[in-house]
């Protein structure tokens, strides 16, 4: 429940040991290692640059072979596959790989034969795939001239004749191309095919009147074709082309074969994977040292609560290491720390602003509030229930990490909220029990908010103003800490003292008046304290009771949560309706259930996504607004990078 206490990490050690040094570093998992500024006599590390590049097309490589082998993991492929190949259980745990073990065992050099021989099956293929397309196009070309049996397709001339072939327009008129043409001038023309692409023409022409009858030709649109030269007639072509066509289909499906049979290797292959992407990061940590000559400078960040434990660590390290407090211009990362519950609700915050560093955490606070504003904006048992449940079966057979587990425990929480809210406003997927099954009397425990929707707004406003007030006691706290006790009181304070005396107004109207007129003079007599003259002191104290309408306007904004509430209910309603009203037969039964199915899971859709940015929203501009002071870089932990396998070091952890 608070912003970790940091300590500046510096690392001396030889150059040849900043390898093994960031290892040792990124196996501890809770330091940041820092971007150092160049100073005399250091220089960045240059020569990782290259091992950083080859690791990238490394992943790509693996991530295009773990690709491929998934598309042909299916049914279609399964008698190609090999049955002895082990297999990844649906759902299976991430399986635990030691990273040194699979690297000096061996397993790292059958992984990298197993990807170069998918690479190399995976080009095969590529090469084949393109032959047959370029054997395709050579058809599609020779198809229609497979009527000219009388003519080679690469003869162009004979002793006294030339020979000219092309195309011409789809709707092209023979009559109409052999009317344009003088036939004093001896020439042949022939229409050999036509589709609605094109007709295509073959004319021979006497040596001495082709120009004529070109000219011709070529007003009517003609255009030319050439082929090779050595090219014989267009249906022998043809047909040596389909025999190269269905050669080449053989070549594919062995290929493909040959690929289906790898299927299961890209276990190994994830494996592979991490290992790589988990040296990325390191190479990545290792180009933000410098060296001078044969000594490395590593700088970094740890937690305080973590420097036992990496002084354990780099005491096995050929290094000199020191720990120092950061000084006050220093940007210092920020990282929570937070209890099982509210941390949680981290990435919220995240998603905002991070806290500067040394400042207050609004986390845990801020998530009691997110959970009651969840549940209530979604209150429905059966949408909370859908909801809970799908998050925790999540994470229990999915295995989410980091920011997406705690995504899925959030939301799992304000689905149990939810529910609540929902036994308290009778929402059973809308009026389910009552729209088709006929239950009477009053569900809700509390309130129906169609019924009743004024009561709902109430406690909308209630939970706004106990949110808002919580904002400015903290803002009080904050600056009583920073030894500011007069802005606490008479900023802050006064507004609080004016709030309860306007709430006292309901009870007792004269208590309540002279409270809140204490409240008005404490502002009036101190909001102005920094001016010199005695009317502008008054003038600008009397201008801050203005405020007044900026508070106004916050609480009114709460009044979303009757609308999502109302929402989620009405469209939830209108669904039962439609499908009370489909009959009673057993199709009118079908369509029923249907429509219940898709109609109340796209308003879930909908209407979570809403209740999570408008929840989200009421924290970040009503609530952080009235004390967070935001700005905070975040704390980027040196850890390996794994998305298929959990990655361990025994010997380093």
């Amino acid at each position: 429940m608070a912003v970790s206490e940091m300590k500046r990490l510096t690392v001396i050690c030889p150059t040849g040991e900043v390898d093994d040094t960031v290892k040792h570093l990124m196996w501890l998992s809770c330091v940041d290692i820092r971007q150092s500024d160049e100073t005399d006599g250091f220089e960045k590390i240059a020569e990782v640059d290259g091992k950083i590049a080859e690791s990238n097309k490394l992943i790509s490589r693996i991530n295009a072979a773990i690709d491929l082998l998934s598309f042909y993991d299916s049914k279609k492929w399964e008698p190609y596959k090999d049955p002895a190949r082990p297999r990844k259980r649906l759902f299976a745990p991430p399986e635990n790989v030691d990273m040194d073990e699979f690297m000096n065992a061996g397993r790292y050099d059958i992984a990298m034969r197993k990807l170069n021989k998918i690479t190399s099956l995976s080009n095969q293929l590529s090469a084949k795939r393109e032959e047959y397309a370029s054997l395709r196009s050579e058809l599609a070309s020779l198809s229609p001239w497979r009527d000219t049996y009388h003519l080679p397709l690469g003869l162009k001339e004979t002793a006294h004749t030339d020979i000219n072939i092309g195309v011409m327009g789809p709707k092209i008129k023979m009559n109409d191309v052999l009317s344009s043409i003088d036939f004093d001038r001896r020439a042949h023309i022939e229409l050999v095919s036509s589709d609605e692409h094109a007709s295509y023409v073959c004319a021979v022409t006497f040596k001495e009147d082709t120009e004529s009858v070109m000219r011709s030709l070529y007003a009517k649109g003609f255009t030319p074709v050439s082929f090779d030269p050595t090219l014989s007639y267009a249906e022998d072509e043809a047909k040596k082309v389909e025999q190269s066509i269905v050669r080449v289909e053989k070549e594919i499906s062995s290929v493909e074969e040959k690929i289906a049979f790898m299927v299961g290797t890209e276990i190994q292959l994830e494996i592979l994977h991490d290992i790589v992407s988990t040296e990325l990061v390191r190479l990545n940590a290792e180009k933000k040292a410098l060296k001078s000559g044969p000594i490395c400078i590593i700088n970094g960040w740890i937690p305080d609560s973590c420097v036992p434990k990496a002084q354990k660590t780099l005491d096995k390290t050929v290094c000199a290491y020191e720990f120092s407090e950061p000084s006050e211009n220093d940007d210092v990362p920020v990282l929570l720390e937070n209890n099982k519950f509210a941390s949680c609700f981290e990435p919220v915050v995240s998603l905002y602003s991070l806290p500067k560093y040394k400042t207050f955490d609004p986390t845990f606070i801020m998530s009691i509030f997110y959970v009651i504003i969840f549940g209530f904006m979604f209150a429905d048992v059966g949408y909370g229930l859908i909801l809970s449940l799908g998050c925790f079966a999540a994470i229990k057979l999915l295995y989410p990490k980091g920011t997406m587990k705690k995504f899925f425990q959030m939301f799992g929480i304000c689905g149990i909220s939810c529910i609540f809210a929902g036994i308290l406003t009778g929402g059973y997927f809308g009026d389910l029990p009552g729209s088709l099954f006929g239950a009477t009397g009053k569900i809700a425990l509390w309130f129906d908010p169609i019924t009743d929707p004024m009561t709902f707004l109430i406690l909308s406003l209630a939970i706004g103003a106990v949110h808002l007030i919580t904002g400015m006691v903290l803002k009080m706290i904050i600056l009583i800490k920073q030894k500011k006790v007069f802005s606490a009181i008479f900023d802050i304070g006064s507004w609080l003292v004016i709030f309860a005396g306007l709430g006292v107004l309901a009870i007792n109207a004269k208590i309540g008046a002279v409270i809140a007129i204490c409240g008005v003079l404490m502002l009036v007599l101190t909001q102005g304290r920094h001016e010199k003259n005695i009317l502008m002191k008054f003038f600008k104290g009397l201008l801050s009771l203005y405020d007044i309408t900026s508070y106004a306007s916050d609480l009114l904004s709460y009044s979303r949560i009757l609308a999502l509430g109302l929402a989620s209910a009405v469209i939830a309603k209108v669904v039962n309706l439609m499908a009370a009203m489909v009959g009673t037969n057993v199709v009118g039964y079908l369509l029923m259930i249907i429509i219940l199915i898709f109609g109340h899971l796209l308003n879930m859709a909908i209407n979570v996504l809403g209740t999570f940015v408008h929840t989200s929203r009421l924290q970040y501009i009503e609530f952080f607004g009235k004390f967070y002071d935001e700005g905070g870089t975040p704390f980027e932990v040196l850890s390996p990078e794994s998305k298929y396998v959990t990655l361990t070091n025994k010997e380093k952890s």
